[in-house]
């Protein structure tokens, strides 16, 4: 099918996104199938395959996604007239909301978690709710041990 995750011009996160999709999904499910031939039928059933076998619908929605842009880079190569997983609906996504701990969860973890490296990541997430890429990019700077506070500025 000649189904590729397109690095240029990528985040890494975005394209090791893409690229497991892919692998995983698309090329053991689509690889065989000519790209001139494929249709938005073959996809829905394909994606309708994804909910029997209980595949989340974040990751559907992933896959379609990433089939949806090699589809289109395919067409601006001039491989492909027309992107036909465009006519293929979007699985919908629901964002649950979160349950935050409980005091009782929160020192329970960190007690658990003291002893590790990432300790003080830990803490940081936890007290202070940043991100795993704010505190990734935390920087000395971005700490005022005066005021006791901290911005994050940078996220990796």
């Amino acid at each position: 099918m000649g189904l590729a995750a397109q690095k240029p011009e990528r985040e890494h996160n975005t394209y090791a996104k893409y690229e497991s999709k892919v692998r995983l999904y698309l090329v053991p499910r689509l690889g065989k199938k000519p790209l001139a031939k494929l249709a938005p039928a073959q996809i829905r059933v394909f994606m309708a395959a994804l909910v029997r076998e209980e595949v989340g619908a974040a990751t559907r929605f992933e896959v379609l996604r990433a089939l949806r842009n090699a589809l289109s880079r395919a067409v601006q190569e001039e491989l492909l007239t027309r992107n036909v997983a465009l006519l293929v609906d979007m699985p919908k996504v629901s964002k649950d909301k979160g349950r935050a701990w409980s005091a009782w969860e929160a020192i329970t973890f960190l007690r658990t978690a003291r002893s590790h490296r990432l300790y003080a990541a830990c803490v940081l997430v936890l007290v202070l709710g940043l991100r795993r890429s704010e505190v990734l990019g935390l920087r000395r700077q971005d700490v005022d041990f005066e005021s006791r506070q901290i911005e994050p500025v940078k996220q990796v």
